[in-house]
């Protein structure tokens, strides 16, 4: 009962991720693309990688180090001071975001300003969200994301009025965030400094930075290519790893459900690493067919102004999607028995690697060194935490002995 409960959440999550992502991806994005430019579009692309880059992640590092707090505790409760961590945080948040987007936005604007709002509304939500996960409560988490695409609609609504972009996702996020405010109490928490505010603060500061290596490599290449080579080709870029990153973030969640899981561990599991890594494997393998066989008619459809020069870079793309697919897998287990300083290792090492190799390879053969780059870092960061996890494994089993 235990295991059927255990894919019926991450079924659950698997659908609360998936029912806004592709009505974002497969319907409103590619609307948005056909009533702007290609340079704009490239532009659009770029900020809302950078929404997904820092305040995304600093809200999931919240909730994560929240839910490892709460798993470490007796009566599952934090440190108090929790909610002034969050606070501080969100500030920082805010105020990076907006400095970046006055760079690509070319200034003080309204788009500037509405990604700072933006910023705002995403860690929030992250955060917040980690209530339902410390109570397994995935039908929350369901209704949650309901909200978050109905809002998507509404927002596209407006922007079709407007020609604002960014109501599409202001609208969205705060109708999902209005729900968790009437459903959840963490925003209620005192700010009251107490002893462990040390300890909370440097464990949110070692996560994050540890997830932002992580996902820069996911979300910071439309924003190393969008100066370099022009809002066309970050548009071409982006269309090419559509649909292999839609099929591909369907295993992100699931990994959600196996850490809020892992969390209540107290032993390592031993074999379901592997088992987990061989699904993985066999599923990115039957999805990766799925993605090559229709890749060229999805995208004629959805991006027939840039389907032909993103099919030159589909094959590529995809290999490094599943990639990224079976290091998501194991990435939890990592994080969850081994020590913090193993994800900033890793994480630090793998985006050095890959924007030497990406960046050095862009300048000698374009886009196509740039996704060839790519490819080699993650599956070098994949061989490392297998040698981590093995390694551990060993130790383990020697001190047993």
């Amino acid at each position: 009962m235990r295991y059927k409960k255990i894919v019926g959440d991450a079924f659950l999550n698997v659908i609360a991720s998936s029912v806004p992502l592709v009505l974002l991806q497969l319907a409103l994005l590619p609307l948005i693309a056909a009533r702007v430019t290609d340079d704009e579009y490239g532009l659009v692309v770029t900020l809302v990688a950078l929404l997904s880059l820092v305040p995304t992640t600093l809200g999931n590092v919240l909730n994560n180090v929240r839910l490892l707090q709460c798993a470490e505790s007796d009566d599952r409760q934090p440190s108090s001071s929790f909610s002034l961590i969050v606070l501080v945080s969100t500030a920082i948040a805010v105020l990076v975001t907006f400095c970046v987007a006055v760079y690509y936005a070319g200034g003080v604007n309204p788009t500037s300003t509405g990604m700072a709002l933006l910023a705002f509304l995403a860690v929030y939500r992250e955060y917040l969200m980690v209530s339902y996960r410390l109570d397994l409560n995935y039908r929350a988490i369901v209704a949650s994301s309901f909200y978050l695409a109905v809002g998507y609609l509404v927002g596209y609504g407006l922007f079709a009025l407007t020609g604002w972009w960014e109501l599409v996702y202001m609208v969205g996020l705060a109708s999902s965030l209005a729900y968790m405010l009437l459903t959840t109490h963490l925003w209620r928490e005192p700010l009251s400094p107490d002893s462990q505010l040390a300890g909370s603060a440097k464990d949110t500061a070692v996560l994050f930075a540890s997830s932002m290596l992580g996902r820069s490599t996911t979300y910071a290449d439309r924003m190393v290519i969008f100066p370099m080579l022009g809002g066309f080709e970050v548009s071409v870029y982006y269309v090419a790893t559509l649909f292999g990153k839609i099929l591909s973030m369907g295993v992100s969640p699931v990994s959600s459900v196996m850490l809020s899981y892992l969390a209540r561990l107290k032993a390592r599991p031993k074999r379901a690493f592997w088992y987990s890594l061989g699904l993985g494997l066999a599923l990115s393998l039957v999805a990766y067919g799925i993605t090559i066989g229709l890749s060229r008619p999805v995208l004629l459809l959805l991006y027939p102004q840039f389907a032909d020069q993103a099919m030159d870079y589909v094959w590529l793309v995809t290999i490094t999607a599943y990639v990224n697919v079976l290091v998501s897998i194991a990435d939890p287990y990592v994080l969850r028995f081994l020590s913090l300083k193993w994800q900033v290792f890793e994480n630090g090492l793998f985006c050095l690697l890959y924007f030497a190799l990406a960046l050095t390879l862009l300048g000698s053969f374009g886009l196509m060194g740039f996704c060839l780059g790519s490819l080699i870092a993650t599956g070098a960061k994949l061989v490392f935490l297998l040698l981590v996890y093995c390694f551990a494994e060993s130790k383990s089993s020697h001190n047993a002995r």
